[in-house]
């Protein structure tokens, strides 16, 4: 039998729980004469599926970065992982002699390498273009994710 509890904002019925059957005490003959002749209880075959190598696409697809300037104008960019060997190569490029990361250097190689619309822009192009910290920011990001797959 069910059981109702009134509340003025709520109804909530509490059913009642259901029955458990009873656990044998003692163990099934016929498993047990199974068991203690070596042999296991015949269990259905399972189909186990073979492992797939995991597939990665670093180079699939690109990424729409926009930046919307102050006035509200909307800067367009599209990125593009250049590989992974072109990547170490312009990691290893962007070090200056004592082995610190020159950041003119990287950025002219993500201008170069990874923003590829629009085509051609140089650090000097921001000189009158907002965005340029968001811009290298998206470009470092999105390439560490790719080489991290």
């Amino acid at each position: 039998m069910s059981e109702e509890i009134q509340n003025p904002t709520a109804q909530v019925t509490a059913a009642p729980k259901p029955a458990v059957p009873a656990q044998p005490t003692q163990p099934v003959p016929a498993a047990n004469a199974a068991l203690n002749a070596g042999a296991t209880p015949a269990q259905p075959a399972q189909s186990v599926p073979t492992p797939q190598p995991y597939k990665i696409d670093r180079l699939g697809e690109n990424k729409d970065f926009t930046y919307t300037d102050k006035n509200g104008y909307v800067w367009h960019y599209t990125l593009q992982f250049p590989g992974l060997k072109k990547m170490y190569e312009i990691l290893d490029s962007s070090n200056n002699d004592n082995g610190t990361t020159s950041q003119s250097k990287l950025y002219e190689n993500y201008l170069k390498f990874v923003v590829v619309k629009p085509a051609g822009l140089t650090i000097d192009s921001f000189n009158t273009i907002p965005g340029f910290s968001e811009l290298m920011n998206a470009a470092d990001t999105f390439c560490g994710e790719r080489i991290s797959l």
